[in-house]
């Protein structure tokens, strides 16, 4: 239950998927919309642009975007294949003497032959750019005709792609081939029918549904877009969690202050009316004087020192670093009824936010090495963004300097 919480939250149930194409030196952008309705999935939309303009307005920023860069500078070439062969040796044996260093590349394999995309680093990254300027965090990308690999089982035949043609068997495909001209053709599958320039938008989020990977060096730069996604996610779900939350507390609040108010006018009355409550009344206010008493004690213990601490943490921090809270001697159990308080002892709980994770890390580390320090533990630290964290250290004092 926690998991498909924590997937909902994230992952929603609607897809987008993007095809990145072009036909006759022009740029195509084919956007697909697809929802999750009970393990089904359901057309939502589809729409066929040819300016990344007019695609922001179509393209919704919660959801997530699935994105296959299908252009003339993705190569492609079909080779034959032995089942023991390598995706190294495979891209090897595609495209010999390739620095693979300075390359992405995705593979579409089957029993007797693979299709081999690649695409030079410099060329996806300069996309990824345009959608990070763009505010849009792709879910996850993919090369070529790669993510065909999802319909292995659940189509045969001929099929047209976007500028493309292929034969697929319970082997995945036989044979593609380029297309030079844009032709508009219905396919229909899993109970879904599209045009056929989205056929690598539906495969590619059918193959991530599946959890069918294609052999690739794009583990890792998937991972971290997924990361990105995620975090953002967490973050606008936090927001909107953290209002709701002190929405409901404070009508609470509310609820309960006019609840206690109630009680304590007809408690007024019963006094004026009863000198027999009076005594409990005095007694009352004796024990909340004595509780103000104390805490003002507490307070104003070691005041000294504290300002000392204080002004030496103040000095100490960097400007990248803001502070939310600090709390001397926090409280080691709530405060409860009857029960005497109980305080950790030369301590400080510091909290914030950081936008230089290396200059929180020198930070703490000088930190420690003050006289007035003994030990400083780094509680938790969450990030926000790419460039930000919350913080919460603990600084245990020196009480011999």
């Amino acid at each position: 239950m926690l998991r498909f919480v924590k997937t909902y939250i994230i992952e929603g149930k609607t897809y987008q998927a993007l095809e990145i194409f072009e036909v006759n030196g022009k740029e195509y952008f084919a956007l697909l919309v697809l929802e999750n309705r009970k393990g089904e999935l359901e057309l939502v939309t589809e729409h066929l642009v040819e300016t990344f303009d007019r695609l922001l307005v179509l393209i919704e920023k919660k959801m997530p975007l699935f994105v296959t860069f299908n252009t003339p500078k993705v190569l492609k070439k079909q080779i034959t294949t032995k089942i023991n062969d390598s995706s190294e040796v495979l891209v090897v044996n595609a495209f010999p003497n390739l620095e693979l260093d300075n390359f992405y590349y995705q593979l579409l394999k089957s029993k007797d032959r693979s299709v081999v995309s690649i695409s030079k680093k410099d060329h996806i990254n300069g996309y990824l750019e345009q959608f990070d300027k763009a505010g849009l965090q792709p879910f996850q990308i993919a090369l070529g005709i790669s993510t065909l690999q999802a319909l292995e089982g659940f189509s045969q035949g001929a099929h047209m792609g976007s500028n493309f043609k292929v034969q697929l068997s319970q082997t995945v495909f036989e044979a593609y081939e380029n297309v030079s001209e844009l032709e508009a053709a219905s396919i229909r599958l899993n109970g879904i029918t599209f045009q056929n320039s989205y056929l690598l938008g539906f495969t590619q989020i059918l193959g991530f549904l599946q959890q069918k990977g294609q052999p690739s060096n794009l583990t890792v730069l998937n991972q971290n877009l997924y990361q990105d996604f995620k975090n953002q996610k967490w973050f606008n779900f936090g927001i909107r969690f953290g209002l709701g939350l002190f929405l409901v507390l404070l009508l609470t609040n509310f609820l309960v202050f006019n609840h206690y108010h109630e009680n304590n006018l007809a408690l007024e009355a019963g006094i004026a009316t009863t000198q027999n409550q009076d005594g409990s009344l005095k007694a009352l206010q004796q024990r909340i004087t004595n509780k103000e008493d104390r805490l003002a004690s507490i307070l104003n213990s070691k005041s000294s020192q504290t300002s000392y601490y204080l002004d030496e943490l103040g000095k100490s921090m960097p400007s990248s670093i803001y502070l939310n809270d600090i709390q001397y001697q926090p409280l080691a159990t709530p405060v409860r009824d009857g029960k005497s308080i109980d305080l950790v002892l030369d301590n400080l709980l510091v909290s914030g936010v950081t936008n230089e994770k290396i200059q929180f890390t020198v930070w703490s580390d000088n930190l420690e090495m003050q006289k007035w320090v003994e030990h400083v533990e780094i509680m938790d630290y969450e990030y926000l963004s790419k460039s930000s964290a919350n913080f919460t250290l603990k600084v245990i004092l020196n009480q011999n300097d």
